[in-house]
């Protein structure tokens, strides 16, 4: 027979689950149907809850909205820098379409609801396909499941706290996308810096304007094609480090 005290932990647990589920890259992209992630976190929930200790029952409603926050916002707390991490090839593709000439070719995705060049929208795609290859989905949800070891259900003291890594992955992920974009951005540098002194040597030949577009979009295309894998492999491998930080998450917010 079903307690209350169960009740309320599954309630807890699928307010984590399900925080996690919206935000993380891939899975809670807006692209996938809203029916999906709900059985998704319910199917999770119906296997966490049985084997987390019941929560204390709360003295009242207000109470339990709060525990219900605090749970939402863990989840929030991995989830969404999970996804500023995966966020390090659409800086790149942005930064690397904007240097080839691809500003203007910016359309709205629908999977990350934003504009998105064709560059960056392959990267996305590709690295999206990677992800889920690797199986770094199933070990961000493992991650969760073992957190409600570590910080059980109603428990968590000072979720907030969590935050604190955040600016930290903002600056490494901008450090790594830069350095992804770097090669290319120098290629287009050399490209126009070749382009202008053909224009200083002969100013009346305006054919080298049109000249230098058509080279930096080949050089640009033909190196970005080159450097994707390791894009992707860095990508990756950026993800795997950044679960090393979970442990760090769930001793901030337990206080």
């Amino acid at each position: 027979m079903l307690s209350v005290g169960w009740l309320v932990t599954a309630f807890l647990v699928a307010s984590r689950m399900g925080a996690v589920i919206m935000t993380m890259p891939v899975v809670g992209n807006q692209g996938i149907p809203a029916m999906i992630k709900l059985l998704l976190t319910l199917a999770l929930t119906s296997v966490i809850a049985p084997v987390v200790p019941a929560t204390d029952i709360p003295y009242s409603v207000s109470a339990l909205i709060f525990m219900m926050m605090g749970e939402v916002f863990i989840g929030l707390l991995v989830g969404g820098a999970m996804r500023l991490v995966f966020g390090v090839l659409h800086l790149a593709g942005e930064a690397i379409g904007m240097q080839i000439g691809h500003a203007a070719a910016s359309m709205f995705d629908p999977m990350i609801q934003g504009t998105a060049g064709p560059l960056t929208r392959m990267a996305v795609l590709l690295g999206g396909l990677a992800f889920l290859g690797a199986d770094l989905h199933l070990q961000i949800l493992h991650g969760m499941a073992i957190s409600f070891e570590v910080v059980p259900p109603g428990t968590a003291s000072t979720p907030l706290a969590g935050a604190g890594i955040w600016p930290g992955i903002v600056g490494m992920v901008f450090l790594t996308g830069a350095k992804m974009a770097a090669p290319i951005m120098a290629l287009v540098f050399l490209v126009n810096l070749f382009v202008a002194m053909l224009t200083r040597l002969a100013p009346s030949m305006n054919v080298f304007f049109s000249l230098g577009l058509i080279l930096t979009l080949i050089a640009g295309h033909l190196l970005f094609y080159l450097a994707l894998p390791n894009m992707l492999d860095v990508a990756l491998q950026l993800m795997r480090d950044s679960l090393h930080l979970l442990p760090i998450i769930w001793q901030a917010v337990g206080g």
